[in-house]
């Protein structure tokens, strides 16, 4: 994964009329398009975290196993934040 953008202001559907993505979604393309860490700065509410954690989670289960099969260790402080 290439390491050099970092998003720090981005709302999601969750942050009302401001976004157009679902949190999922935009863990996904961060980790698609090299991102090294996201912000998601949604106003007025928290409600977009369980939904992230759980696209980030899953990422982080197929990094791992992908790791395993190359024979090399995941590092989670060099995978998306």
């Amino acid at each position: 994964m290439s390491k050099g953008k970092i998003e720090l202001h981005c709302h999601t559907k969750m942050s009302d009329r401001c976004g157009l993505i679902s949190p999922s979604e935009l863990v996904r393309f961060a980790y698609d398009n090299g991102y090294s860490a996201v912000a998601i700065t949604d106003r007025g509410n928290v409600q977009a975290f369980p939904e992230a954690f759980k696209a980030w989670k899953q990422l982080w289960t197929e990094y791992e196993r992908k790791c395993t099969q190359e024979g090399k260790k995941a590092i989670q402080s060099e995978f998306l934040k």
